[in-house]
Parts: structure tokens; C-alpha cells; sequence
């Protein structure tokens, strides 16, 4: 199994947040405000930062696989 792709046992995925390069571009000084520590969020992180990518990670996701999704 190689890091950040699919499990095929379980099905899963990652979205890998930490490594994206949208994400490693911004200087740190403007970075500070949206966490706590290194790898913490605050809570303006959370929502400004972090909260809009696994959203529209997971909205897309789902609008791939919404035939297997309608069932449940």
C-alpha cells in the first residue's frame, strides 16, 4: 500500500490537505493566524482554510458516485 491512495481492503481514499500545493504556497506569516500550531487548525483555519477543499473534495466525490450513493 503506497501512502494517500486508496486502501483496497477497506475502500478507502485520503484527501491529503497537508501536501497540497495550494496550501504549501502561502508564506507562513500569513499562515499563522489560521493555526494553532504547525499542524493544528484554529478555528478561522477551519473555516477559511481548511473547511471549503474537503467540502468540495467530498461534493465531487459524491457527484462521481451518486448512483451508488442513491440506494442508501
Amino acid at each position: 500500500m503506497k501512502p494517500y491512495e486508496p486502501h483496497e481492503e477497506y475502500d478507502v481514499g485520503v484527501f491529503d490537505l497537508w501536501n497540497g500545493k495550494d496550501f504549501k504556497q502561502i508564506p507562513d506569516d500569513l499562515r499563522d493566524p489560521y493555526r494553532l500550531d504547525d499542524i493544528h487548525p484554529t478555528r478561522a483555519g477551519h473555516r477559511g482554510r481548511r473547511g471549503p477543499e474537503p467540502e468540495k473534495r467530498l461534493l465531487d466525490f459524491m457527484t462521481i458516485h451518486q448512483k451508488e450513493f442513491a440506494g442508501l
